[in-house]
């Protein structure tokens, strides 16, 4: 998402279910999925400078808040305090939308107003995928996510994307 107010992106986390979580002798996906995250942000030429964490449910960001809190404060981590103060500030938890995607999610007969959503720039995406397709930071199948992303949402608009809709 673009915030026209700090001229950056904010990558979105909308959590449904409980599953990213729950950690296993041999899986521990939220600390995966945490340290991508402080990658990109610390990265001056990371994607986004900012995680806003949606739900539908507040119960499901309080228990993403606790997993986080419990992975950098446990001993084995190996998170700088840099990057624990970088997760502090910027994992942000946005209980006041968890009512409007409740009824996205179970009211069929909701309506979305102007003030409960903000429209996507097509140029502003177009620039991001170009970006992203240049940059030699990112290997090829992370560049292709990101692609097939933009491409399920209707936003690919570059001439990849037309060419191949020709073809």
């Amino acid at each position: 998402m673009y915030d026209h107010n700090s001229n950056s992106f904010h990558a979105l986390e909308i959590e449904t279910a409980n599953s990213k979580n729950k950690k296993t002798a041999l899986l521990d996906l939220r600390a995966d999925i945490l340290k991508k995250y402080v990658k990109q942000l610390s990265s001056p030429d990371g994607l986004y400078t900012r995680v806003l964490f949606y739900s539908h449910r507040e119960r499901f960001l309080r228990q993403i808040n606790v997993r986080i809190e419990g992975i950098i404060n446990d001993n084995s981590s190996s998170y700088t305090n840099v990057e624990k103060a970088l997760i502090q500030s910027k994992l942000k938890y946005i209980y006041s939308f968890c009512p409007t995607l409740y009824n996205i999610f179970w009211n069929p007969s909701f309506k979305l107003e102007k003030t409960t959503h903000q429209s996507v720039e097509l140029i502003l995406v177009t620039e991001l995928l170009a970006q992203t397709s240049q940059s030699e930071i990112y290997n090829q199948d992370y560049k292709n996510g990101y692609r097939k992303a933009f491409e399920d949402l209707s936003l690919a608009c570059d001439e990849y994307t037309k060419s191949k809709d020709v073809n």
